[in-house]
């Protein structure tokens, strides 16, 4: 046997192996990809997902604020009318007892 039969007879089965383990990662590789673009997908779905709710919550949220801008403001204005009824109150009772010491003072 020459050097360049020996040679050949070592690397030939040396490189079949490593065709084979290239063959194995590029499977490796392509199962990878196949997951990734399902996470991808994944990802997509939950984020429209998130999308939706945050709108939907965002319009409740704006709902509600509304609402209670509202309430506030008719608490707001039965807070003044019953002010105004107090005060008056108050006037009515100050005007009958300065009426009554002066009265008195007669």
């Amino acid at each position: 046997m020459d050097l360049f039969e020996k040679i050949k007879e070592f690397l030939i089965p040396e490189l079949e192996g490593i065709k084979k383990e290239i063959s194995h990662i590029k499977d490796l590789i392509a199962i990878t990809n196949k997951r990734i673009d399902s996470i991808e997908l994944q990802i997509i779905d939950l984020s429209r997902r998130i999308d939706g709710l945050r709108e939907e919550l965002t319009d409740k949220i704006e709902g509600v604020r509304e609402e209670l801008t509202n309430r506030i403001e008719e608490v707001r204005t039965e807070l003044k009318e019953d002010i105004a009824k107090v005060d008056e109150k108050v006037d009515r009772t100050q005007e009958e007892l300065t009426d009554k010491i002066e009265g008195t003072k007669k």
